[in-house]
């Protein structure tokens, strides 16, 4: 018991001193790399304007950390059953309720193991068999952190930040990610039931639903070119800004020529997130050279502008673009800036509003902490972060049609849209 006692002490005393010098004390001598250096600059820089509070402050640190080891060591000498205590354990839970009082789905800290979950799953090219979904613990639940697109989850309207309360008989409250793994994918023509929470506006609602497992093998840009009325629409739908999205993006573009294009629509619905500096890229392929796509505003950098590489090739085409409730972070900056910088139309509903990025820092043994970095603006500097982007036209997805006979009421919408109201140019 004392071994465990004196354990536990160190790691609360390397804690505190790490904390003091981190927050309160200059340490000008140390060199730190990476985010620890850009927080250290910054922390000294609040901490030489505000001097005075420096001392308070401290005593604030003392003061919790002294309450977590005299907790401790309460519990180290009267709780009744001591195999369950566990120092490290209870310091990692203490790390991930710290992050979570942030009250932001998107900024969590993750273990060594949930790290490694999600890295496998971010890496959603790689051919499995499940359910096509990406998921984080957040606080004692499993919390859907994406969907790919056309993939058994997509079909059985599985949505991000459902809350993932029950897979089959087995409650998620106390599994880890590994075992929620393990549960969850399976050989392909099984099924699993899922019992999900989902929120609605202010209110929350229990599903059961059935997800019937398959590979997982997504592409991320699909194409076709559409002769309707003698008119060629080229539809490409981006299914997610992924590694290989410019590269087959650039793949399809050999295989077209622009100039036998009448107009475009751009289907980003579904599409969820994924990295910043691929969208950009993939909008300068719509807007002129130097136009705005998106300004962030970071708490710890000057204010970045992201312009249009202008890559020319369809910047006079009339496009359309396919939105819907999922098309969130990196489809909504593609969708405002055409829409406010060139010829975009949006059609169907509002977006989900997803405008701040994620930045992802791992320890050195190997856990991480993802974080909200900054928030983004278009580039008439609306804010839509959970407002998302309203459509230019409201068009319902007919579910019915789409599950009997994969009829698309939004694209015919949007086929209808380009033929009735061409965009004068003077090309």
């Amino acid at each position: 018991m004392w071994l465990k006692n004196f354990f536990f002490g160190l790691v609360l005393w390397v804690l505190g001193i790490y904390i003091y010098f981190f927050r309160v004390g200059s340490l000008p001598f140390v060199q730190l790399y990476s985010w620890d250096a850009l927080v250290m600059q910054q922390h000294i820089l609040n901490e030489s304007a505000n001097e005075n509070n420096t001392a308070s402050m401290f005593e604030e640190y003392q003061d919790i950390f002294q309450k977590f080891h005299s907790l401790y060591e309460l519990l180290s000498v009267a709780y009744y059953d001591q195999t369950r205590l566990d120092p490290f354990a209870m310091l990692e839970n203490a790390l991930k309720g710290f992050v979570n009082a942030l009250d932001d789905p998107y900024t969590v800290y993750l273990t060594t193991e949930e790290n490694k979950i999600f890295d496998e799953g971010m890496q959603w090219s790689q051919n499995f068999e499940g359910i096509g979904a990406v998921v984080t613990k957040r606080d004692e639940w499993i919390m859907v952190e994406t969907v790919l697109k056309w993939s058994p989850a997509f079909h059985a309207w599985i949505m991000p930040l459902d809350i993932i309360i029950k897979i089959d008989e087995v409650m998620t409250d106390n599994l880890t990610l590994s075992e929620w793994v393990s549960l969850i994918r399976g050989e392909k023509g099984t099924s699993v039931i899922l019992t999900i929470m989902r929120m609605q506006d202010w209110w929350a609602s229990l599903l059961e639903i059935e997800v019937m497992r398959d590979t997982i093998d997504v592409p991320s840009v699909e194409w076709e070119l559409l002769t309707v009325d003698g008119k060629n629409i080229f539809h490409l739908t981006v299914s997610i800004f992924g590694d290989d999205t410019m590269r087959v993006f650039q793949r399809v573009l050999r295989e077209i020529d622009p100039a036998q294009v009448d107009s475009v629509i751009l289907d980003l619905r579904w599409n969820w997130w994924w990295y910043l500096p691929i969208a950009v890229d993939f909008a300068s392929y719509f807007l002129p050279r130097n136009e705005v796509i998106t300004t962030a505003k970071y708490s710890i950098f000057d204010d970045e502008i992201f312009r249009s590489r202008g890559h020319r090739w369809f910047q006079w085409k009339e496009i359309v673009i396919l939105v819907d409730g999922m098309s969130a972070s990196a489809s909504e900056i593609i969708a405002a800036s055409l829409r406010e910088r060139g010829n975009g139309t949006i059609i169907w509903t509002r977006t989900f509003g997803k405008w701040s990025i994620q930045s992802l820092q791992e320890k050195h043994d190997w856990s991480s902490l993802k974080f909200t970095i900054w928030n983004r603006y278009t580039p008439s500097w609306k804010n839509i972060n959970e407002a998302g982007v309203e459509p230019s036209i409201t068009v319902e997805l007919d579910r019915e049609l789409w599950r009997e006979q994969w009829e698309d009421t939004q694209l015919n919408a949007a086929i209808d849209y380009l033929l009735w109201n061409p965009l004068e140019t003077d090309e």
